[in-house]
């Protein structure tokens, strides 16, 4: 059953069949992975709880929101560095 949903075009766009899927242990781990980009941080980080995920997902997911908050600290400081006008050199 689990493969029909994963391959339905239908049902595999809708986030809380994913969030489902990412739960469920029958879901192929490479479906797993495509759906991690899409997911919110705050739902990431509920799934990398002790005991909801097998360990050897709740790392990619803990690996997931670490690229996500460095991404967001790149993304905060280039901004800021955008902002900040050049200031000119005095002697």
């Amino acid at each position: 059953m689990i493969p029909a949903i994963v391959q339905h075009r239908k049902w595999s766009i809708a986030y809380n069949v994913r969030l489902a899927l990412v739960r469920h242990p029958s879901t192929p781990l490479a479906s797993i992975l495509s759906y991690l980009p899409e997911l919110t941080v705050s739902d990431l980080r509920e799934l990398a709880a002790p005991g909801i995920v097998p360990e050897s997902l709740r790392k990619y997911l803990q690996a997931e929101v670490q690229r996500r908050l460095r991404a967001g600290e790149k993304a905060a400081g280039k901004k800021a560095s955008d902002e900040d006008p050049p200031t000119p050199d005095r002697e």
